[in-house]
Parts: structure tokens; sequence; C-alpha cells
């Protein structure tokens, strides 16, 4: 049981070091300033924070599709803005958008 929360321990450190490094990639040692041109950051809070909301609520949107096509349809009205907004729209912000373009 000890070596499995020593592992656990490892592995927290590793990624937590991981983390905090990432942000100095933008720093240029040369000037002792940050390059306003990187995109390192944005790509950092993309991986770390966007991208798994973004998943989240692909889900939630997933779920939420179901009664709202069912409500749609039994209406007589066309489904296809509704995919277009719950369903194809978030895929397309959580999956197939580049990573660290917010655009």
């Amino acid at each position: 049981m000890k070596a499995t929360c020593m592992k656990k321990i490892i592995v927290s450190l590793v990624i937590a070091l991981s983390l905090m490094s990432a942000p100095a990639s933008v720093f240029s040692a040369e000037s002792g300033e940050f390059d306003r041109n990187s995109r390192s950051l944005e790509i950092f809070w993309d991986v770390v924070a966007v991208r798994p909301v973004a998943y989240l609520a692909m889900a939630a949107a997933a779920i939420v599709y179901v009664p709202a096509a069912l409500i749609t349809l039994s209406a007589g009205n066309d489904i296809e803005p509704v995919q277009e907004v719950l369903l194809k729209d978030p895929y397309e912000y959580a999956v197939t958008r580049p990573i660290g373009q917010f655009d």
C-alpha cells in the first residue's frame, strides 16, 4: 500500500512540474521579457482548461439533443437547426478546432 501512495505522489509531482513549465517556454531568456507572438500560453490553457470543459459541454448537449429532437419532430419542424446547434457546433469546437486557436 505504501508503494502505491508513493507512486501517486511522484506522478502528481511530475504532472505539476510539467504544467508549471509550459508558461516558461513563452519567456525569452535573451531579451528578459515575454514573447508576445508565442502561442504556447494559448495552447497550454486550451489543453488544460478549455478542451476538458468543451468535452463536458459536448456531452451535455448530446444529452439535451434527444428531448429537443423529439419535441422538434413532434411539432413538425425541421430538425437541422437543432442538430447544428447541439451536435455539430460543440463537436467542431471540442474536437476539430486546432489546439490553441479560439477564433
